[in-house]
């Protein structure tokens, strides 16, 4: 199974100066880690060059979209027409699902082939650099789950077209 995992703010802002635009949020953190411990995560060159991001993610095998040479054997690189090779690597790992990480491009080049889509919203506008049109996104999605906590919502929404 094909998953988006990100996180927006009340204007579907995912970043801002090259990285997340909210503070460190521990709760966030253990939504993300939760989800995606044990699997694969896909992103694209930005997210993995983001100072904040630790690299490779521990627990989960990491795929990163890049034309550049990452000089870290335990990363799967994928380059150019990587949709294909994404259904590839799911059939390679046939008990791990694939999240897609980030960032906007990878999110949105992969949006039609995601059957799930994890979202954290924050109810605060964080002027972000970088939005995604989440309601357009969420048109082809039900909700399915969600869970009010102390500093966010966090949904699932399944396919439904």
């Amino acid at each position: 199974m094909i998953k988006s995992i990100f996180a927006v703010d009340t204007k579907g802002g995912i970043g801002k100066d090259g990285s997340l635009p909210w503070p460190k949020n521990t709760e966030d953190m253990k939504w993300f880690r939760w989800n995606t411990m044990g699997h694969v995560v896909v992103m694209g060159a930005n997210t993995w060059f983001d100072p904040m991001m630790p690299k490779p993610l521990p627990g989960r095998t990491n795929v990163v979209v890049s034309n550049q040479e990452l000089m870290m054997p335990e990363v799967i690189r994928l380059s150019g027409d990587f949709i294909p090779m994404l259904y590839q690597i799911e059939d390679d790992f046939p008990t791990k699902h694939l999240f897609i990480i980030g960032g906007k491009q990878i999110i949105e080049q992969t949006a039609h082939i995601v059957d799930e889509i994890v979202l954290t919203r924050f109810d605060t506008d964080y002027e972000c650099d970088v939005i995604i049109n989440i309601d357009s996104m969420l048109e082809q999605f039900e909700l399915i789950e969600s869970h009010q906590m102390e500093t966010a919502t966090y949904e699932i929404w399944k396919r439904i077209i």
